[in-house]
């Protein structure tokens, strides 16, 4: 806080609250944040003069750099010498009533911490807040609070008023941390079991409305014959900011752990790799003379007598000669300049800072005065620019949503990237060199050594046989036009924009050298390499094995992969050799419809009284294990022979591949297995070698690409063993054409209250019973609720409401409206209608995020949630939630979804009024809500009320308008 006591000081301070358009110009971008890390440790400490000893041992051996204390018991008569600790600031608030309580906080004398005043003169009885500096433009909040379970009614008001503060102090970065006993909050799982009108709902709606990341979700508090519960929490104003929370032993006998972390603040730990060709501005090619000089190419009679590899040359030499003459180099971005800094604002700035220096030399009133005006137009000339930009921003999401990423990306405190990894010998890699070595060494652990000799080959599944592809000069041109000109480029350096802006001129040689190329069978050799970058999954980021990797290859290459996988996929199709469980890069299955079917059977099931069990199966490291030989044997079986036979194995064939952590690159490695990750031809690759699993197991199955669950109806133990015996049969199949299954990954889910809950074996170990199981990014749980689901999609929206109310300073009700419904609902809503809840529990969360979105719109923010829908023209999510189920009945019934409507509806043969495809609902047998709840159960009454014109529509589209068109006239928002 500044005091506006001279003329001088308001001066100063005019500056100081500036937009920081100084400092932006003055920030030199080509250097990475640093890195700032802060190991933090918090107890409660139930009086700590009496544990002065045990806890000064404890900071010893963490050297925190933050310690929180609560339940201190210190007052006035407690000096701070007593509790004070060598080298570190001391920060208190004490007790004020008998008993407990009492903060302390310390902070290591490195930190530069101060007093936040504001916070600390509220009236809350137990809290102290500081402020500490991270870097010339941030600063970090930290606060240490204590609530006691018998706080009175004022005083919790008192506390919750304090919470709010938080968001009118603005400070960039924001830990809080302390015991605030409201053990009704389950923080795992998102749920309050506590009325709306309890104090735990109210602090569980008010951080959630203030964007506060929770991270504690273990137990803190031990007592004998009581339920441990989740006491002690640690918020952050953003995800990430926590890593290695542990618990640690209370002190002396506090019912209390201590938890221990690393704070992570100002760390960008991943920052964009310099991949080659990015020296070179693009965007301000001049293309009608790279055209001209492409044109001028005799590429027909050049190429004439040249091989596949030779042609390839040839085109790059020319293109590379033509960028470079063309291209211009990108200037050396020595300051970062915001995307909204136009002429207009620096302008303005430069007239402003010109005014302050006048004044400083004259110390006239009158100068300061024109200074001041000045300042106060520079202020709202910021602002607009700043507004416009963000409303072009939203607007173009869809169109290009590269823009809006990148400036969301701007303003994250932290990216997940790759950290330190262990090596072999359990020391850290100390560099990005060392790193990307890890990672390439243990991708090429990961490969499948094939036994020499004869592999074994799959029986003819289609007679017909397609062995070479024919296409011309447009089909490759009209592939370049379909490019994404934003894409990064291969390892060959030639540019999607290039290719794309020239395709008339490009279109020729490449058809060229593709037909050289499938005639013999034989690839470019720089089409065969691979730039691999480390996607982090989760788990360790220390671990290598938690990170998977994704290949970036040669554009050019791809587009050739793209010709030929047209011609398989029609080949496929046209025999129907697919198999129906596979809905991965299947047109008209998805994701949805796997969950579907399956939840259907699992439903059924369980209302006639049967229990199911479905063991969920894991690869390891299905994509790059697959061995070349048996996948040629098996293309084979699918009528692939001559030149595409030929062809594809020498694309399998002879590969490399380096990994590259930032601007570091591994030694370049052979590929001895595996389908290349991020290629156009893998996937339909892999899910033709995997084709013939279903024909292995008498058990329901379903695949999605790798993920695969086998499962069956089960009421005795003699029931179970046929899937058990699917499991062996598994493992011979996966013996035989060496794709291994990680056992101790394959888990066993059991649904039903007759279930016998037999254990099943794979390859020697019991696989894993488990209640819950993430599959296809949906939680399925073994009684069929979907109250974690809902919990799950609620906090991912949150994530993302977090980033926009950090990010955006401008929303209106038109960009809210984009934003919302392309970066937050669809979180809400992903294939809600496998898992649309039924409870008014789960349903409340869900509504809760919309609810809690649309005050981010200033001018509708004290209105009703009905009046905020009425005005951005929303449905309630429960509304959108039928609608999207009647969609996909619509979808079903038309045959759009390639799924057997039979096993999801039948149509009604008595009272067909209003329109002819109504349909039968059967009695329930055991009235479950998880079958009365599900899918097929409840979209038949919905669907039978709609009028005939709505129903008989010719596309899914059409639908939806005449779907929102009746309910309009119903009475219900358009959406």
């Amino acid at each position: 806080m500044h005091s506006k006591e001279t003329v001088k000081n308001s001066a100063e301070t005019s500056i100081d609250n500036d937009t920081n358009v100084k400092q932006h110009e003055d920030c030199d971008s080509s250097k990475t944040p640093p890195k700032f890390f802060i190991n933090c440790y918090h107890t409660n400490a139930g009086c700590i003069m009496n544990k002065r000893g045990e806890f000064q041992e404890t900071i010893d051996e963490l050297k925190p750099k933050i310690i929180g204390v609560t339940e201190s018991w210190c007052d006035s008569s407690v000096l701070d010498g007593e509790v004070n600790l060598d080298s570190y600031t001391l920060f208190r608030k004490d007790k004020v009533s008998a008993g407990g309580g009492g903060v302390l906080m310390y902070v290591h004398d490195s930190m530069q911490a101060t007093a936040c005043q504001p916070l600390n003169d509220s009236k809350f009885e137990t809290s102290v807040w500081c402020e500490i500096k991270v870097n010339n433009k941030d600063s970090l909040l930290v606060g240490v609070c204590y609530r006691s379970p018998n706080s009175s009614e004022d005083n919790n008001e008192l506390f919750l008023t304090q919470l709010k503060m938080i968001e009118e102090v603005k400070y960039s970065h924001i830990l809080l941390f302390g015991d605030f006993n409201f053990p009704e909050i389950n923080w795992k799982d998102g749920q309050v079991k506590a009325a709306d009108t309890h104090l735990a709902s109210i602090f569980f709606d008010t951080v959630n409305d203030l964007y506060l990341v929770q991270h504690v979700e273990i137990p803190t508090r031990y007592r004998e014959g009581q339920k441990p519960s989740t006491l002690d929490l640690i918020f952050t104003n953003e995800e990430f900011m926590v890593e290695n929370l542990e618990d640690m032993a209370p002190l002396g006998k506090s019912d209390h752990v201590g938890l221990s972390w690393t704070y992570v603040c100002n760390a960008e730990i991943s920052t964009r790799d310099e991949l080659p060709g990015d020296k070179l501005n693009y965007n301000k090619g001049d293309y009608e003379s790279i055209k001209h000089d492409l044109k001028s190419t005799k590429w027909e009679e050049e190429m004439k007598d040249l091989d596949s590899e030779e042609a390839w040359l040839l085109f790059k030499s020319v293109y590379n000669q033509t960028v470079k003459n063309h291209i211009p180099q990108k200037k050396t971005k020595k300051r970062y300049k915001p995307p909204w800094l136009s002429s207009k604002v620096k302008k303005s700035v430069k007239k402003k800072y010109n005014l302050y220096k006048r004044y400083r030399k004259s110390k006239q009133y009158k100068d300061y005065e024109e200074y001041k005006k000045q300042n106060n137009v520079t202020r709202k000339i910021v602002r607009e620019a700043q507004a416009k930009y963000e409303q072009r921003l939203m607007k173009e999401f869809k169109s290009k949503p590269k823009a809006f990423y990148s400036y969301v990306r701007q303003n994250q405190k932290v990216k997940v990237g790759v950290a330190q990894l262990e090596k072999d010998d359990g020391n850290l890699t100390e560099n990005d060199e060392e790193a990307a070595e890890v990672l390439s060494q243990f991708f090429q652990s990961v490969f499948t050594q094939e036994p020499t000799g004869e592999a074994p080959e799959l029986e003819s599944v289609i007679d017909e046989e397609v062995d070479d592809v024919v296409f011309t000069q447009e089909d490759v041109k009209k592939e370049l036009d379909k490019l994404k000109p934003d894409k990064s480029p291969g390892p060959d350096s030639v540019h999607p924009k290039v290719l794309k802006e020239c395709s008339e001129e490009v279109s020729l040689p490449l058809y060229l050298i593709f037909r050289k190329s499938l005639d013999s069978g034989s690839l470019p050799k720089e089409w065969k390499t691979a730039r691999v970058t480390p996607i982090f999954k989760k788990g360790s980021k220390k671990n290598a094995g938690n990170y998977r990797p994704v290949s970036l290859t040669c554009i050019p290459c791809k587009i050739m992969e793209t010709i030929l996988k047209k011609k398989m996929q029609e080949h496929v199709d046209k025999h129907g050799a697919l198999s129906e469980r596979q809905h991965g890069f299947v047109k008209g299955k998805s994701c949805l419809t796997n969950l579907l079917e399956t939840l259907e059977e699992v439903t059924e099931n369980l209302d006639q009284g049967v229990g199911v069990d479905i063991i969920f199966l894991d690869y390891a490291k299905a994509f790059d294990s697959v061995p070349h030989k048996r996948l040629i044997n098996k293309l084979k079986a699918y009528g692939f022979n001559g030149k595409v036979l030929n062809w594809i194995e020498d694309f399998l064939m002879g590969r490399s591949q380096t990994v590259t952590v930032r601007n570091a690159t591994s030694n370049q490695a052979d590929v001895l297995s595996g389908v290349p990750q991020g290629s156009v031809l893998g996937p339909l690759l892999f899910i033709l070698y995997i084709n013939d699993l279903p024909q292995h197991v008498n058990s329901s199955i379903q695949m999605f690409a790798d993920d695969t669950k086998i499962f069956t109806a089960v009421d005795t133990p003699e029931s179970a063993d046929k899937l058990q015996s699917d499991i062996d049969k598994l493992q011979i199949w996966s013996a035989k054409w060496l794709l291994r299954f990680n056992a101790g990954k394959c888990k066993t889910m059991h649904f039903g209250n007759a279930n016998p809950e037999v254990d099943y074996i794979m390859d020697g170990v019991t696989l894993e019973a488990i209640q819950e199981e993430k599959d296809l990014g949906v939680y399925l749980t073994s009684d069929c609720k979907s109250s974690v689901q809902c919990t799950k999609a609620a906090q991912k929206a949150m994530n993302c409401l977090r980033v926009i109310k950090r990010t955006f300073k401008f929303i209106n009700r038109d960009s809210f409206t984009i934003l919302y419904r392309a970066y937050i609902r669809p979180h809400l809503e992903y294939c809600v209608q496998a898992w649309s809840p039924g409870l008014r529990k789960d349903i409340t969360t869900l509504e809760k995020v919309q609810r809690r979105a649309t005050k981010l719109v200033p001018e509708i923010r004290d209105m009703t949630y009905e009046e905020r829908l009425q005005k951005l023209k929303l449905y309630t999510l429960e509304q959108r939630r039928l609608r999207g189920d009647l969609i996909e009945t619509f979808k079903i019934l038309n045959q759009f979804e390639r799924v057997d409507q039979e096993r999801f509806f039948k149509l009604a043969t008595t009272d067909t009024r209003g329109h002819s495809q109504k349909l039968f609902k059967p009695r329930l047998h055991k009235a479950l809500r998880s079958r009365q709840d599900f899918y097929s159960q409840r979209v038949v009454n919905h669907w039978n009320s709609l009028p005939a014109y709505v129903i008989n529509t010719k596309n899914t589209n059409s639908f939806k308008t005449q779907l929102d068109r009746y309910w309009k006239d119903m009475g219900f928002l358009k959406a």
